[in-house]
């Protein structure tokens, strides 16, 4: 029994022990974002396409070994060439060629050139494999983005909630000293049932702060794979640098995309060079290559061949010209992509100058507040003052400290959104 009990209490101790661990962890943007982006399944695919196109890059020389194949064939023919005369010369006689005939060969082909050919093929390769991963990258911004947004709301229902702890305090207080004056007849009782009434109002608001928080907590939690709860500790992010030159993965792709274009215009000329191949054939059959033969014979064939489309009716020149148009359009959307993200890096500066000034008088807004509500409140417990007046001054100090928390929130939104818009 007191194993057990020795046990059930270091069981209690561990469990706390975690609790307390996991309560106290600290949390910030940057391990949030990596865990995210390790986390999503599209990233996963990373590994996958350069798997994928490993594999591609070895099929690329296949075409640059020797093609051996092994072929039979059996056939009966209704009708051979027969001779409807007799040779002059006695005892000989053209023989009787077989309406059945059988042959099996082994076929060997060799390309001897191939203009470049697998080099191109490599180069598509590298290309498509880079455009693929580019693509993740963006996703990969997208999902720097939501958890940005997602942890920023967290940070503000935080401050929030402790703006409106603080002012439940300061109700409490007040309501003691209201109380007392309300013994002495300075103030009458209905000034107590509006700072309590007051308070209520507080409290749902915390009730509806909470919900939202924790509904943020979990998704962060969930999207993260970190065990995140409601008392984890979440860290301003750092200070962002100004350095915004723009380093977008988009640049990249529109690069990458025309090369790819390049590549294939060139596949299509090296399409028009001359098909060189050695082949040579080794075969046993009857008849063998002596077709008035009717014996079973070996028989060798070897030579080189070539094949060349002299005339394509001007099919590569059009889709040279497609190609062409299609490379056209690619650089209309990297302008145009230059000019929309240009557009939002000016309006991005304008708000972090607005927002920055917005702070320096939300500083000023809440101390001339504070030194109110200070005021108000000596004079409520002096019977100087309503509860009224006061329950009015403590809003609007409410309403200035949520403002800055707000806008301190913003500058950081803005100074993020400009890192990843500019790409570093």
């Amino acid at each position: 029994y007191q194993s057990n009990k020795m046990k059930n209490l270091l069981s209690i101790s561990l469990v706390l022990l975690i609790t307390a661990t996991v309560s106290a962890q600290k949390i910030n943007l940057t391990d949030c974002v990596k865990a995210a982006i390790t986390t999503s399944h599209i990233v996963k695919n990373k590994s996958i396409y350069k798997t994928y196109y490993n594999l591609a890059r070895k099929l690329n020389y296949l075409p640059n070994y020797p093609a051996i194949s092994l072929n039979g064939k059996a056939a009966y023919q209704s009708d051979v060439v027969e001779f409807d005369f007799d040779l002059p010369i006695a005892g000989l006689s053209f023989p009787e060629i077989p309406h059945a005939q059988f042959q099996t060969s082994l076929d060997i082909n060799q390309r001897l050139y191939d203009w470049g050919l697998t080099q191109a093929l490599l180069e598509q390769n590298n290309i498509s494999e880079q455009i693929q991963l580019l693509e993740i990258d963006i996703t990969e911004d997208d999902i720097e983005k939501h958890i940005i947004e997602l942890y920023l709301s967290i940070l503000l229902s935080k401050g929030e909630l402790t703006i409106h702890e603080s002012i439940i305090a300061t109700i409490d207080a007040s309501i003691s000293e209201v109380t007392k004056a309300v013994e002495h007849g300075m103030l009458i009782s209905a000034d107590i049932y509006k700072l309590e009434n007051q308070k209520l109002v507080a409290e749902q608001k915390i009730i509806e702060i909470s919900s939202k928080l924790n509904s943020a907590i979990a998704r962060l939690s969930l999207l993260t794979g970190l065990p995140i709860n409601h008392d984890s500790n979440f860290t301003m992010p750092e200070e962002q640098s100004q350095n915004w030159e723009i380093e977008r993965p988009e640049n990249l792709l529109f690069g990458y995309k025309k090369d790819a274009l390049d590549i294939l215009s060139r596949k299509m000329e090296i399409g028009r060079m001359p098909q060189m191949l050695a082949f040579s054939q080794l075969g046993y059959g009857r008849p063998g290559l002596n077709i008035l033969s009717d014996q079973w014979d070996v028989f060798f064939i070897a030579g080189v061949k070539i094949k060349w489309e002299v005339l394509d009716y001007k099919k590569t020149k059009t889709i040279r010209n497609q190609i062409s148009l299609q490379q056209e359009v690619i650089s209309n959307q990297e302008e145009d992509f230059d000019m929309q993200l240009r557009s939002r890096i000016i309006e991005l500066n304008k708000r972090i100058e607005a927002i920055n000034q917005l702070i320096i008088n939300d500083l000023e807004l809440v101390e001339s507040s504070e030194n109110i509500s200070a005021s108000s409140r000596e004079r409520l417990s002096q019977g100087v003052a309503s509860s009224r007046e006061f329950i009015q001054d403590i809003n609007a100090e409410k309403i200035y400290r949520i403002n800055l928390e707000l806008h301190k929130i913003q500058l950081v939104h803005a100074k993020l959104n400009m890192k990843s818009l500019t790409g570093n």
